[in-house]
């Protein structure tokens, strides 16, 4: 499957529903799409665009009621997340771990808006950098887990202040 066009009718895309369409490149989501739940395009390595009305204007991030729920990381170099989400979902930027050993995101970019970063949002990227906005107050379990012997070579707080107040769950 290359390309899937979600109708109209569909108002939720659940769990894991597209997981591991490794030749996925292309998701139109219907306008009666809602919800989309946590890892519904975990393993979609290859998809490149979303189309709808809840997607970008680059075509690469889902974004729902303020919070990013999926992400076309097909050919990224860095992840910059829009400004106005509030929220990064469970697995929303994640890499599946057979894929990403390739993964070359150089940059994550977590604007000052994002409060919460949900368990696995940026699994299995191979990241070097990462900026982390002063209003993020939780982070999940495994949110930045990274290959054995790889590490994020660089963090930039914007606040420590605000760094030390996160809490991190389990």
């Amino acid at each position: 499957i290359k390309e899937i066009v979600i109708p109209d009718s569909v108002t939720a895309i659940r769990e894991q529903a597209f997981e591991d369409c490794s030749s996925l490149k292309k998701v139109v989501l219907g306008k009666g799409v809602k919800t989309v739940e946590p890892s519904a395009f975990f393993g979609c390595d290859q998809l490149e665009e979303f189309y709808g009305d809840c997607v970008t204007e680059d075509h690469r991030y889902v974004v729902i009621d303020g919070e990013l729920v999926a992400t076309a990381l097909c050919g990224l170099t860095e992840i910059v997340i829009p400004a106005h989400v509030t929220k990064i979902a469970r697995n929303a930027c994640a890499k599946d771990g057979n894929f990403a050993y390739n993964s070359r995101i150089e940059r994550i970019v977590i604007h000052d808006e994002v409060t919460t970063i949900g368990a696995g949002a940026f699994a299995n990227n191979i990241t070097k950098s990462l900026y982390l906005g002063k209003k993020v107050n939780q982070i999940g379990t495994s949110a930045f887990t990274q290959y054995p012997n790889r590490y994020i070579e660089r963090v930039d707080i914007s606040d420590i202040d605000a760094w030390c107040r996160i809490e991190f769950l389990k």
